[in-house]
């Protein structure tokens, strides 16, 4: 837990050197590891918190809204059949009812084969085959934009592409280097070997000295046995995910080493273990956007936006009151539209004036961009 270690840094004496860059910046990456332990300590709480809140709040509201979204679905759907409409009347109701569609399929709604004959007869063409001739489409122009072959035929949607997407570019990024070991390596390449080399025998060295003191089959005493068990199985954790800040917390902790043990490490030993952090600091990033995507993609936010633990009960207190808001205007328009169908022609105009203000303002967009 962050806080729970002892403090690691090097620290210079009042009338010794300075301390060198390599110094400098070990304290630096120490800071950061630090502080990203604590994110995702947050993020941890949070996703708890967040997830019990998804789960007694947001689902029966959604379901709810979805139910809702079927009924003005057929009640439009109905409406098509039995009311001569004009041409822009009807253009804005099929416009309504294959969105209302697309969102109840995409919400894999239990009637999702029904509203998907609801939208081929609107849309005048099956939802699937539309949906295969987008991802075509946005296949080939991956596959132009980004210089790819994406020879899988299984996705049917465009997200599905994504990952393919995603999975593939990864595949090629692991295969680079063995596509690239029979060219001869540059000086540059050989020393970062070398210290990348020099970094994990650092970590290994550590281990071996932790694992030396702490081996609990030694113990005869009891209670000894069962506290070097538990540093062990911390030691085992942090080796195998080459936390190198974990392991010298360790050391510290069990006092294999003392405050001043890091500001007399050689220049070189420092520089390996520079390395290694700045490791550890990027993976831990990694972990933080991710967890950050995820909460953005449940809650229907963008999905670059930055989202930090501290703000998530006010992001999902205003999602939770947009959903809700949404809810009860639909419940009305439903209701109002049940209760006498000449309310429909009305409804639909007001819905073709709001989809003109929306693309014109696309337009525009377009044009200053």
């Amino acid at each position: 837990m962050a806080g729970d270690h002892p403090q690691l840094s090097v620290t210079s004496q009042p009338n010794g050197p300075r301390p060198s860059s390599y110094q400098k910046r070990f304290n630096s990456l120490l800071k950061k590891i630090q502080t990203h332990r604590g994110s995702l300590e947050a993020w941890n709480s949070a996703e708890l918190a967040y997830q019990k809140l998804w789960a007694q709040e947001f689902i029966p509201t959604l379901d709810k809204l979805q139910d809702y979204q079927l009924e003005l679905l057929i009640i439009l759907d109905v409406a098509s059949t039995r009311m001569k409409f004009s041409k822009k009347d009807l253009g804005t109701l099929e416009r309504i009812v294959c969105e209302l569609a697309e969102e109840l399929i995409a919400g894999n709604h239990p009637q999702k084969a029904e509203v998907k004959e609801i939208f081929t007869r609107h849309a005048g063409v099956d939802f699937d085959v539309l949906k295969e001739e987008e991802t075509a489409q946005f296949k080939a122009i991956l596959e132009r934009e980004l210089d790819v072959e994406l020879d899988d035929d299984s996705a049917t949607t465009p997200e599905e592409l994504a990952q393919i997407l995603f999975a593939k570019l990864n595949d090629d990024a692991s295969e680079a280097p063995r596509q690239s070991a029979d060219r001869k390596k540059t000086t540059r390449e050989v020393r970062q070997e070398e210290e990348l080399a020099k970094g994990s025998q650092s970590v290994r060295e550590i281990y071996r000295k932790l694992a030396s003191a702490l081996h609990p089959d030694r113990e005869t005493d009891e209670a000894e046995r069962k506290r070097k068990t538990a540093l062990m199985q911390r030691v085992n954790h942090a080796y195998a995910a080459n936390d190198l800040l974990g392991l010298l917390e360790l050391q510290l902790e069990i006092e294999q080493i003392d405050s001043d043990h890091l500001s007399n490490l050689p220049q070189e030993r420092i520089k390996h273990y520079n390395r290694i952090l700045a490791e550890q600091v990027n993976e831990l990033e990694e972990e933080i956007s991710f967890r950050n995507f995820m909460f953005n993609e449940q809650f229907n936010l963008p999905p670059l936006e930055t989202t930090k633990p501290a703000g998530i009960p006010r992001k999902c207190d205003k999602k939770l009151g947009e959903l809700v808001e949404e809810l009860f205007d639909l419940e009305y328009v439903v209701e109002d539209l049940k209760l006498d169908a000449k309310n429909i022609k009305p409804f639909l105009r007001s819905q073709r004036e709001m989809f003109d203000e929306w693309d014109n303002r696309t337009v525009l967009d377009d044009l200053f961009r």
